[in-house]
């Protein structure tokens, strides 16, 4: 089912977003997976679903390597693995509907920049301070159907904090 990779894909872009926050140096932190020891590491995630039928929970569980890196994420509808390779970051995943990849590319800060999931682009900006300040996503397909569309975001921090997020789209 492609809501699993998609679904995994969003959860991943979210865990390297927070992965990689301002105080990061100061805390010990590494940013996206950057082989440091974490204090918390999530080994499973329950989400709930609400359809007509009611509501349903999915459970993945998540395994990682010996540098605290996520290598495996296996849930109900499917599996992904995660390979690591400079500042790159490949996740596959297998599911019923068959395999998709993503490719992630990071900068020298172990930052999120860029992630390209088949005909979907997302590019992500910072500040010298190293806060997010913009997300550009692009996709367009063809087959039963053609698709075109772009969303951008900018946000704005003050002190550390998030204060504002714009969709320009």
């Amino acid at each position: 089912m492609k809501q699993f990779s998609y679904l995994a894909g969003l959860g991943l872009a979210l865990v390297l977003l927070a992965a990689c926050g301002k105080d990061d140096e100061e805390n010990g932190g590494g940013g996206a997976f950057g082989g440091y020891d974490y204090k918390y590491l999530v080994k499973e995630v329950i989400y709930e679903e609400q359809s007509s039928a009611g509501y349903s929970n999915s459970v993945t569980k998540i395994e990682y390597d010996d540098q605290n890196r996520p290598i495996r994420m296996t849930g109900e509808e499917g599996v992904g693995i995660f390979t690591y390779g400079g500042n790159t970051i490949i996740y596959r995943t297998t599911d019923s509907d068959g395999d998709e990849e993503y490719i992630i590319t990071l900068d020298d800060q172990r930052r999120v920049i860029f992630m390209n999931i088949g005909d979907s682009k997302q590019t992500y900006t910072y500040d010298a301070n190293g806060y997010l300040l913009s997300t550009h996503f692009t996709s367009s397909g063809t087959g039963n159907y053609s698709y075109s569309y772009e969303v951008e975001n900018t946000f704005t921090w003050q002190d550390g904090n998030l204060i504002s997020l714009v969709d320009k789209s």
